[in-house]
């Protein structure tokens, strides 16, 4: 039950007695649903070169289980249907800059006119646990562990355009960056002839 971990962490440290029964990796037990989550604590506070003791231990095992919880728990989002909502939940596709976000909402309305992205790709079926699904899909081209932003590589943009194909393109009203610039371009052109 309780196995060293040192090896699926790559541990080279020298003063690591693999051989001692005592040893602090006996602390954690690989059997735990959450220990993937928390080895990637472990290794996290490894390559942050912090000294492992009975209590830092317990305390990744924590937020390995804090971790673990929040990835595979889908949280109850609250959903007021109205006219401007989506009906059910759905994971977007929008570009930010160079960069592809994927995210999901029950309101994709309200989303985008928070996120005011420069483009809306593609928007598909699906709730949390999808869009998590296609974080770990296209997980090699994110931008940062956790985030939701990614390089727009040739495996996520092949993706966009097959989502775009089976559900049809994004509702051409929805809030967006360019739409906002010639909300305030109009006014602006109107003045200057005025004036």
């Amino acid at each position: 039950m309780y196995e060293d971990i040192c090896v699926p962490l790559g541990c080279h440290n020298p003063f690591h007695d693999h051989h001692d029964e005592s040893r602090l990796s006996k602390l954690v037990d690989t059997t735990d649903p959450a220990f993937h989550s928390i080895a990637e604590v472990l290794a996290d506070m490894a390559s942050a070169r912090v000294e492992f003791t009975p209590e830092i231990i317990d305390a990744a095992v924590k937020a390995g289980r804090a971790r673990h919880a929040r990835e595979t728990t889908i949280p109850t989002l609250p959903h007021q249907p109205g006219p401007e909502a989506v009906a059910g939940s759905v994971v977007y596709y929008i570009r930010r800059g160079n960069l592809i976000k994927i995210g999901t909402t029950t309101n994709l309305r309200r989303r985008m006119a928070a996120l005011m992205p420069d483009e809306i790709l593609a928007v598909e079926p699906g709730d949390w646990v999808l869009e998590q699904q296609r974080h770990r899909q296209f997980g090699d081209q994110r931008i940062s562990r956790q985030g939701e932003y990614f390089f727009p590589g040739p495996a996520l943009r092949r993706h966009v355009a097959e989502v775009r194909a089976t559900h049809g393109a994004p509702p051409a009203d929805l809030p967006r960056l360019a739409a906002a610039s010639r909300d305030w371009a109009q006014p602006l052109a109107e003045t200057r002839r005025t004036v």
